[in-house]
């Protein structure tokens, strides 16, 4: 036999080598881990710190600013922009379209209401 003494000190060395063997990636994954939250730490204090209050509103209004330009254009339309057709031309289009194409899947009213 071999004896118990002799069993667990083989058994204490394999366990306490198959731990070592194990250890080492969990290590360097933690690591690496670290290294990445470090290195993104790092690039939002930088994003902070050059970040200026003013400039963003400024851009923000000047964007605002831009949109109100051109949504006029939108909702008024440009003059002499060809084809132009009003809205209820395009609807009628748009409807005779797909009762051409037979969709079976599409309904032609959005409710019922609409029919009446």
């Amino acid at each position: 036999t071999i004896g118990f003494g002799n069993f667990t000190s083989y058994m204490e060395r394999k366990i306490e080598q198959m731990f070592v063997d194990a250890i080492y990636p969990v290590l360097s994954k933690l690591d690496d881990l670290k290294q990445a939250a470090e290195q993104r730490q790092k690039n939002l204090e930088t994003e902070f710190n050059d970040t200026d209050p003013h400039r963003i509103l400024s851009t923000t209004r000047d964007c605002g600013v831009s949109f109100a330009a051109a949504i006029t254009h939108v909702m008024e339309g440009v003059p002499d922009l060809k084809p132009v057709m009003t809205l209820e031309h395009e609807l009628r289009e748009f409807h005779s379209y797909h009762q051409t194409m037979g969709s079976p899947s599409f309904s032609l009213m959005p409710s019922e209401e609409f029919g009446t």
